[in-house]
């Protein structure tokens, strides 16, 4: 099975397990233990980027975190999501929401260099990569007032009994740089119970952006390259005054979170948008519960026409 569309090559599996990519976080071992058969084996749990030897990020790539989760990133999005648990310096692997039986797995890595490097079943290395398996210090975005579009659902119906003792719920989160200013993002969110999910998406207006490049030599005006961090999370769940603004607090909240990425192109009207929990690949979100969600928007690159 091949692992991202971009890929080739060593990255056809000899069965059908596909093997993740982790995105940005510290890379360790953490030693645990578990019981197999009633013997007590040693465990390590990953924490990192790996990327296939020879290879960007451009091509894919690896996230293993501290909660036996793996995920697939190709161009900023998450394509493929897992389970890992590593016993005896091997990382057994599944795919989905499928259990985890590790007498039956057929895929693993084995751990080299002490976790530095993983081997797959066909030979190939994925290699840690230094510097995306650490969050960069960022400084925070500009704060500007959000214009929240229609329909929002800052909460769903819940009983009394459940409410009774919560707070307010606090205002959805939207967060942009001062760069993109000239450029209206609506933040937009809407609940579907049944399914067990959150709709989160943001309406991305550049027509007032489009005019002010028109007074200008369009050879000149890069295109913006933008990554958009959606998350949602249950205010039960969360330290009181929990409002993250910054990728790094979510990312290091444990709460289900997904990036895209999104060229902003001059004078159009554009969406992007995800469901929560369903396409993070960590925590849990239930949308019967009084919940808060929003999006943080960053700059990664400016790409000329």
């Amino acid at each position: 099975m091949k692992l991202a569309g971009r890929i080739s090559g060593p990255l056809i599996l000899s069965f059908p397990l596909i093997i993740l990519l982790v995105s940005s976080g510290c890379f360790g071992v953490f030693g645990t233990y578990i019981e197999q058969g009633g013997i007590t084996e040693h465990v390590e749990t990953l924490d990192g980027t790996y990327l296939l030897e020879g290879t960007t990020k451009d091509y894919g790539y690896l996230l293993f975190t501290p909660d036996g989760r793996w995920q697939f990133i190709d161009e900023g999005d998450i394509v493929y999501v897992g389970q890992y648990i590593v016993i005896n310096d091997r990382a057994y692997i599944t795919t989905g929401n499928q259990a985890l039986d590790v007498d039956s797995a057929e895929e693993y890595f084995i751990l080299k260099e002490g976790g530095d490097a993983l081997v797959d079943s066909d030979g190939f290395e994925w290699r840690k990569d230094e510097v995306s398996s650490h969050v960069p210090e960022t400084t925070a975005p500009y704060q500007t007032p959000v214009e929240i579009g229609t329909p929002v659902a800052t909460s769903s119906p819940v009983d009394n009994a459940t409410t009774r003792n919560l707070p307010r719920t606090p205002d959805p989160i939207l967060e942009y740089p001062k760069e993109l200013k000239s450029v209206v993002f609506t933040l937009i969110a809407e609940p579907n119970i049944p399914a067990e999910k959150l709709n989160i998406g943001v309406k991305i207006d550049s027509r007032r952006s489009g005019d002010e490049q028109m007074e200008r030599d369009q050879k000149d005006v890069p295109l913006q390259r933008i990554r958009i961090t959606f998350f949602a999370y249950n205010i039960q769940d969360t330290e009181e005054e929990f409002m993250p603004r910054t990728f790094a607090e979510i990312y290091y909240s444990d709460i289900p979170y997904v990036t895209k990425h999104h060229t902003i192109n001059p004078d159009v009207i554009e969406s992007k948008g995800v469901d929560l929990p369903i396409d993070s690949a960590r925590g849990f979100l239930n949308v019967r519960k009084p919940y808060n969600y929003g999006a943080i928007i960053e700059i990664v690159e400016n790409k000329p026409e």
